[in-house]
């Protein structure tokens, strides 16, 4: 690493990269919360074409949202 890449290493973020950062990780939790329960409407029978059981299901969709 060269001098200039340690320094903006350890340079604080900005409030602009933390939003996005967050904005990103919200909009993840979001797109997993929306797959638990649409995984959580199928039948047994799809459940089993992608190899899933419904315990399976049962456990992921107990998760809460932010457990990405």
């Amino acid at each position: 690493m060269t001098p200039s890449s340690m320094r903006d290493a350890r340079r604080p973020l900005s409030i602009t990269v933390m939003l996005q950062r967050f904005a990103a990780r919200l909009a993840l939790a979001s797109e997993r919360y929306r797959q638990r329960r649409t995984l959580s409407e199928l039948t047994d029978e799809q459940l089993r074409d992608v190899g899933l059981t419904r315990r399976d299901v049962q456990r992921e969709s107990a998760k809460p949202f932010w457990d990405i």
